[in-house]
């Protein structure tokens, strides 16, 4: 007799289950959905990312190549390159090296903080921002 009786208590329970399944199914997929939704946020802050950094490094080629075909007819790196180089080679000479010495301690002690900032500017400017990258690292 217990037999006949398990059809409907099924029924009834099936028809219990099937609201409280569909609930618990959009349940699921509404984590799925914040879950993607998480991942694709943070895949577009990567990819923003990526983006402004090319774009720093295209701008700075940019950059570096003007300062290039800028200098192209300029006789203002080989000038630099001399003014850079004098106290070095007199550094050589026995006669001279006090005079680089007591320059050096004229331009540390007497010479205001924004003209060594201007004179360091004018170098980078001449040379280009690669060579103050690399100089700036070590």
């Amino acid at each position: 007799m217990a037999i006949p009786l398990l059809g409907p208590i099924i029924s009834g329970l099936g028809a219990i289950l099937a609201p409280i399944a569909e609930i618990g199914k959009k349940w699921i997929e509404k984590k799925q959905v914040e879950a993607q939704g998480k991942i694709d946020i943070e895949k577009a802050k990567v990819e923003g990312e990526v983006k402004r950094l090319q774009t720093s490094q295209e701008q700075e080629g940019v950059y570096n190549t003007a300062a290039q075909e800028g200098m192209k007819y300029s006789w203002k790196d080989e000038w630099l390159t001399l003014l850079w180089s004098g106290p070095f080679i007199m550094c050589f000479i026995p006669a001279a090296q006090p005079y680089v010495k007591e320059g050096f301690n004229v331009l540390k002690e007497f010479t205001p903080e924004w003209y060594q900032w201007g004179f360091l500017g004018i170098l980078v400017a001449s040379f280009g921002l690669k060579g103050w990258n690399m100089w700036k690292k070590e």
